[in-house]
């Protein structure tokens, strides 16, 4: 019985880590399956249509693994696990510009952070749902809701990236980079003509 036990205990752990990699592998693919001319050539009217007809995966869903890619690492999203690496995602949103250049390095890299109003963030060491209160928070805070960003987008646009986080980006999906900095520009502009609606 207690072989058997412990079996399964390397069973799960083996399976645990193929998951992990996996759902990096699903946001790359769902990032090539979202371009128009993709969805198109296969006679869908949608991105939305292929995820419901073909994969069975709400929009929701796909959009929270495509967020993932698109801002974490794989190296890091595969340290930090599924469920982390996306409440990371969401925090990597949230924090304002002002200060994205000097923190979400660091974010990402699993390291300490002091944010300017005395908060500290841990995304190596804190809980899942401690990162997604203070995400919220956060959001709540800066009124101008989540702002999108990526590496792409922060050399673009002259925010100081350290090379160790640029490092980390190198196989991110460029069509999910360059898909969130134009959203960045888009709620931008959206904010100064005041049509910006918040989530």
């Amino acid at each position: 019985m207690r072989s058997a036990a412990l079996a399964d205990i390397a069973l799960v752990r083996r399976r645990s880590v193929q998951i992990e990699d996996a759902f990096y592998d699903i946001g790359e693919a769902l990032a090539r399956l979202k371009r128009p001319e993709v969805w198109r050539t296969l006679g869908r009217k949608s991105f939305a249509d292929l995820l419901a007809k073909d994969l069975e995966m709400s929009v929701s869903g796909a959009e929270r693994v495509l967020r993932t890619v698109g801002l974490v690492p794989r190296e890091r999203a595969l340290v930090f696990g599924e469920t982390k690496a996306a409440v990371v995602a969401e925090l990597v949103e949230a924090i304002p510009d002002r200060i994205a250049g000097a923190v979400v390095p660091k974010l990402l890299a699993g390291q300490k952070v002091k944010l300017p109003a005395g908060t500290v963030i841990d995304t190596g060491s804190d809980s899942p749902e401690r990162l997604r209160d203070l995400a919220r928070e956060l959001r709540r805070k800066f009124a101008g809701g989540p702002v999108a960003r990526s590496f792409f987008g922060a050399r673009e646009h002259g925010v100081p990236v350290d090379a160790a986080a640029a490092f980390f980006m190198q196989d991110a999906p460029r069509e999910c980079l360059q898909n969130r900095a134009a959203r960045t520009l888009s709620n931008e502009g959206a904010r100064r003509r005041g049509t910006w609606r918040s989530a």
